[in-house]
């Protein structure tokens, strides 16, 4: 303040922000002492700069280098991707193989049938998300098609009974069983596998509540969301709730980041 520049005698350049008719204005102010012939502090000369365009220049160059980071980032992680899919697909196709010729040999209605065509389903599964991450790595578009997402969640929700802890309960709402949507099936399958995997572990071993639900919902008016806007009309809303732990601010700005993740090693990818 004045009081501290007169007793110090030293000139002062700040950076200070003020509301305006509710907006936000910077100022670039620089204070001088003004010093008669005796060594006294008669006055202070001030100088005023507006410089609320500069520091909107100043934060937009800011953002424009995070997203150009993000975007290198992004496209190194995508060369990654491609390697480790290359190698994983050479895997899987011996997986897939020799699952094939043991099927031949297993009897119609056995056990060992049934989860030799089990292994088999989750091959094509897995085959199907190689070739998503190629997609990925490559930055081409996937293909959609006419479907109808309930059997996919049903499917999804009876593969996950088997490999998540008794003690969560999975409980499902689907109403909108016949609708049909614009979409990839292996892409809305693992979105839904790694939404319950998630929430899974979010619970931990001490259980909880898994909701699934698939409803239909009519948008009106219009409405914009963080992902664009939302023209009237019909929708289908998946959604997922569990009883877990929860995430805080920082966790969920990220949540949309490719191969983010909390998780221990051991524990996943964050895909």
């Amino acid at each position: 303040d004045d009081k501290r520049l007169v007793k110090s005698e030293k000139a002062e350049d700040i950076e200070e922000k003020y509301i305006v008719d509710g907006q936000e204005r910077f100022v670039h102010t620089v204070k001088t002492p003004v010093i008669d012939a005796q060594d006294k502090v008669i006055g202070i000369l001030g100088i005023f700069w507006d410089i609320t365009e500069r520091k909107k220049a100043e934060e937009e160059k800011t953002t424009l280098k995070a997203q150009l980071h993000h975007a290198q980032k992004m496209e190194a992680i995508g060369t990654l991707a491609g390697g480790i899919a290359h190698d994983f697909n050479n895997i899987l196709a011996a997986i897939i193989g020799y699952a094939d010729l043991a099927l031949e040999d297993a009897r119609e209605g056995t056990v060992a049938r049934s989860n030799l065509e089990q292994v088999l389903i989750a091959g094509s599964r897995a085959k199907e998300l190689v070739r998503q991450i190629l997609t990925f790595s490559r930055k081409t578009g996937q293909e959609q098609k006419p479907m109808e997402i309930a059997p996919i969640v049903k499917e999804a929700l009876k593969m996950l009974r088997s490999s998540i802890p008794t003690t969560i309960e999975i409980r499902q709402n689907i109403q909108a069983d016949s609708s049909v949507i614009m979409a990839n099936p292996t892409e809305i399958h693992q979105i839904l596998v790694n939404l319950c995997t998630n929430a899974a572990h979010a619970m931990g071993e001490n259980g909880g509540l898994l909701e699934v639900s698939l409803t239909d919902v009519v948008i009106e008016p219009a409405i914009v969301t963080d992902f664009g806007a939302l023209q009237e009309g019909s929708y289908l809303k998946l959604s997922v709730k569990d009883t877990g732990c929860g995430m805080d601010g920082e966790v969920m700005g990220r949540i949309f980041e490719p191969f983010f993740t909390t998780k221990t090693v051991e524990k996943g990818t964050g895909m």
